[in-house]
C-alpha cells in the first residue's frame, strides 16, 4: 500500500492532494476485489483483445480505469461471462429496438416454462456483439433498425451462425424487405405484431421445447 507520508515526506512533497484520494480508492477498490488486464481476460475467454475491449466498452464485462487509463476486468464478470457461456438452460438473442416490442417479447417469456435465457440487442451491431460473448440457440430478428438493420447483421454472421436457429419478425411488406436486401435461405419470416401461437411456434426449435404456460388458449 502506498502510504500518505510518502507523498509529504518524499521528493513528492508537493503531491496533489486529490490525486493522492483518488489513488487511495483505486488501491482499495483493486485489494477488495480480485481483477485482471484487458490481456489476461481475452486469455481467460480465449477471444482477442480487441474482443475484450469491445465487451467492456458495452457493458458485457465489469470494469474499471487505473489512473493511467488502463482497463482492469473484474475477474467475477468473467466468470459470469464464461457460465452464460457454457450454461445448459436454452438461450435466446432478441434483436429489437422497439423498446415496446421487447417489452412484450418480456412478457411473452416470462411465461414460459421451463425458462429460458433471453438477452436483448437494440441494433444489429450490439447483436453482432452480444452473438460473439455467448452463442444462442434461436435469434428473433427485426429488419428495421438504426446504424445496423437485421439483415445486414445476418449477412455479417454468415456461416459463423449457420447451427443457430433464426426467425424474422418484422412489420415491413414484402416489397420493402426487398428494397432493404435478401432474406437469407431456410430463415421464416413472421409479422409484428407477433402471436401467441407464432411465438409457440418459434420456441418449439428450442432445446426441451419450452412453452407458454397458458399454451392451450394461445392465440391466432
Amino acid at each position: 500500500m502506498v502510504s500518505q507520508d510518502f507523498y509529504k515526506n518524499g521528493k513528492y512533497g508537493n503531491f496533489d492532494k486529490l490525486y493522492y484520494t483518488q489513488l487511495k480508492e483505486i488501491v482499495s477498490v483493486s485489494q477488495d476485489q480480485n481483477v485482471v488486464s484487458t490481456r489476461k481476460a481475452a486469455k481467460m475467454l480465449g477471444v482477442s483483445l480487441r474482443t475484450v475491449q469491445l465487451w467492456v466498452e458495452a457493458g458485457v464485462l465489469q470494469a474499471w480505469k487505473t489512473a493511467g487509463n488502463h482497463r482492469r476486468v473484474y475477474v467475477s464478470s468473467i466468470e459470469q461471462l464464461l457460465r452464460q457461456r457454457s450454461g445448459g438452460v436454452p438461450h435466446v438473442l432478441v434483436v429489437e429496438d422497439d423498446p415496446v416490442v421487447q417489452a412484450y417479447y418480456q412478457a411473452l417469456f416470462e411465461q414460459v416454462q421451463p425458462p429460458v435465457d433471453v438477452r436483448y440487442a437494440e441494433d444489429g451491431f450490439v447483436g453482432l456483439m452480444l452473438f460473439g460473448t455467448r452463442e444462442p440457440d434461436l435469434m428473433i430478428v427485426d429488419i428495421d433498425m438504426p446504424y445496423m438493420d437485421g439483415l445486414q447483421m445476418l449477412a455479417a454472421m454468415d456461416k459463423m451462425a449457420a447451427s443457430v436457429d433464426k426467425v424474422i419478425v418484422t412489420s415491413l411488406s414484402e416489397a420493402e424487405i426487398a428494397q432493404r436486401g435478401e432474406i437469407p435461405a431456410g430463415v421464416p419470416v413472421h409479422a409484428k405484431p407477433l402471436s401467441k401461437l407464432s411465438f409457440q411456434s418459434i420456441l418449439n426449435t428450442l432445446p426441451g421445447r419450452p412453452a407458454l404456460v397458458d399454451e392451450q388458449t394461445a392465440e391466432a
